[in-house]
């Protein structure tokens, strides 16, 4: 049976079998199937990277597969049902006396009627240059393939090839009929790689494209595996360029192709045009990645959406920008807000040009309630913190460091234990700080300051945080792909990007990894501190109250007895300190 929370259902899973496997398991596997009467709105994974189908408007399923792994987390998918033609549900996380945190997500039916689908104006911008030869252009010859026999009836398009200088195929947007989409197969047959890299070229010709015509729903897919060589070859003139050109609101959705290429240009591109970024990389297959996107974006229902959360108080709200909805997805919004009770959230956009307005009144609670079950939704502060962090990695890494933000940063990674190569370099930096100017008051836990700061780590990590901040080569793409991904990490496994640079050998020489030492519980980092588990609000509280209670003790049932959120942390072992109510308690074996 599954309990209805304003019409939110959560689905859990007990997989958290790490305390009882001393080894791994060699194949876990789970497939959930939902059927509902009412059509299914949202519906994600909150703990693990899955695969979501959705069959029809009240069927989906959703696949789990992984291998050689020891669980540590359950199992948790939440969904809603709502006949609303795009429907928005709330999951709130508040502790009394706190800000909130919310995840919007909005979603539109999955069986729209064709004529309520927008149709859309779509570019394919191929770098035909000479290191595009062999492998990487067969296969991005099959992705623009695949790309345009897929258009939809009332779809308009233009193919541009681009080297020493571009070429487009028709001069103009011409309508999907079955003859012109015949000559874009042939024109893309026949491209061969050889000259330049002239990206200003060929975005400028793409965007005139675009201006010749009344617009309708437009954007750009570029495919590129360099750096710009001729025309305009200036990050930030480039940037500015097209932002100077791109009037009529194109999203470029970028797919960089190898190392050897500028990754702060090409997330720039995508960014200044609300668009979408990815890399593939040598052994990634590109054809698979780009016709995986393109599905995604095919049928565009509601375009450039602003959302009003005025009566609110919400603030750090991301994605800064809202992107635009597609048939069989949803966007997720995260941010903190102020505010309760039952308010209204305001939804615009245009279908076919026309403004459209939604209206919701969504329920924003003043505190969650105690008891146990509604500890799952801790993981909400943590996915926000992810983005937040994200999105200040990624302005330090395009735009250069700053203090303000590295602060926000490093408070922000030790509170919600976001663990990555790029905060753990950060904290050893604040570390070094604090040792610098005698203010060692401790602010992180001491197991994990003692391996940040250990001259291997902290060489690994200085390395890291060069690579984010290197414009072309393996780490930078690596940086761009994990940051994107903490931007919108959407469960617990996109959290820890990185985690696999994250290990080292403990004094006995066993390897362990940093991310294994860190749980989230009730919003919050517990951090393991040898035989000990700490809440992070240990290592913050002032004015406080300390309880020391010994493993199996009659006060130690009390306290379960009495406080039912206590067994979450208790489920950790048998010494553990966390923090209740202002009231520090130290269980002890």
């Amino acid at each position: 049976m599954l309990k209805a929370d304003a019409n939110v259902l959560r689905y859990i899973y007990p997989l958290n079998t790490e305390k009882f496997s001393s080894k791994p398991i060699k194949d876990v596997s789970i497939e959930v199937n939902i059927e509902t009467e009412e059509p299914i709105k949202m519906l994600f994974c909150s703990t693990h990277n899955v695969e979501i189908k959705r069959k029809s408007d009240t069927k989906a399923v959703v696949r789990f597969e992984d291998k050689d792994v020891i669980p540590d987390i359950d199992f948790v998918v939440y969904y809603s049902t709502n006949k609303e033609e795009i429907d928005a549900s709330v999951l709130t996380y508040r502790e009394a006396g706190e800000d909130g945190f919310f995840i919007l997500n909005i979603t539109p039916s999955f069986s729209l009627k064709e004529e309520e689908i927008q149709k859309k104006d779509i570019v394919f911008v191929i770098d035909t240059s000479g290191s595009m030869a062999g492998k990487k252009i067969e296969q991005a010859k099959r992705a623009l393939d695949f790309c345009i026999t897929n258009l939809n009836k009332q779809d308009r398009f233009e193919v541009i090839r681009f080297s020493t200088e571009a070429e487009s195929l028709f001069k103009e947007l011409k309508t999907a009929y079955k003859n012109n989409i015949e000559s874009a197969r042939r024109f893309v047959a026949r491209i061969q790689p050889a000259g330049d890299t002239n990206i200003e070229e060929a975005l400028s010709l793409a965007f005139s494209v675009f201006d010749r015509k009344e617009q309708k729903y437009g954007s750009i897919i570029f495919i590129t595996d360099g750096k710009p060589t001729i025309g305009i070859t200036d990050e930030n003139e480039l940037i500015r360029t097209i932002e100077k050109r791109n009037k009529n609101n194109i999203r470029i959705f970028v797919f960089g192709i190898d190392y050897e290429l500028n990754t702060h240009l090409l997330d720039r591109v995508a960014e200044v045009s609300y668009g979408y970024r990815d890399y593939v990389t040598p052994e990634e297959d590109i054809e698979l990645k780009i016709t995986s996107f393109y599905e995604k974006i095919k049928y565009p229902v509601l375009s450039d959406i602003h959302i009003d959360f005025k009566g609110l108080s919400a603030y750090n709200i991301y994605p800064k920008k809202v992107p635009d909805l597609f048939k069989g997805s949803q966007i997720t919004i995260t941010g903190r807000y102020k505010k309760s009770g039952r308010l209204k959230v305001n939804l615009e956009g245009y279908i076919e040009g026309k403004k459209k307005r939604f209206e919701y009144v969504l329920n924003f609670p003043l505190h969650s309630p105690s008891d146990v079950a509604s500890t799952t939704d801790g993981f909400i502060p943590q996915i926000w913190a992810a983005q937040h962090i994200g999105y200040l990695l990624d302005e330090i890494r395009l735009k250069g460091e700053n203090e303000e933000l590295k602060d926000e940063i490093i408070a922000v990674a030790n509170k919600y234990g976001i663990i990555t190569p790029y905060t753990s370099y950060l904290i050893i930096e604040e570390e070094q700080h604090r040792q610098s100017t005698g203010k060692n008051n401790i602010s992180i836990s001491p197991s994990l300051r003692e391996v940040l700061t250990t001259p291997v780590m902290e060489a690994k990590m200085k390395a890291e945080i060069k690579g984010m901040q290197d414009k072309s080569g393996k780490k930078s793409v690596v940086a761009s792909k994990e940051l994107y991904a903490l931007r919108n990490a959407q469960n617990y496994q996109q959290v820890y990007q990185g985690r696999e640079r994250m290990e080292y050998k403990d004094s006995s020489g066993k390897v362990q990894n940093l991310t294994g030492q860190v749980k989230n519980i009730q919003g919050r980092a517990v951090y393991q501190d040898g035989n000990r588990w700490t809440d992070s609000a240990v290592y913050s509280m002032k004015n406080f109250k300390k309880v020391r209670i010994q493993f199996g003790s009659k006060d130690y049932f009390e306290l379960v007895k009495n406080k039912p959120a206590s067994t979450q942390f208790l489920a950790l072992g048998k010494n553990v300190q966390f923090v209740i109510n202002d009231t520090i308690y130290d269980i002890y074996e």
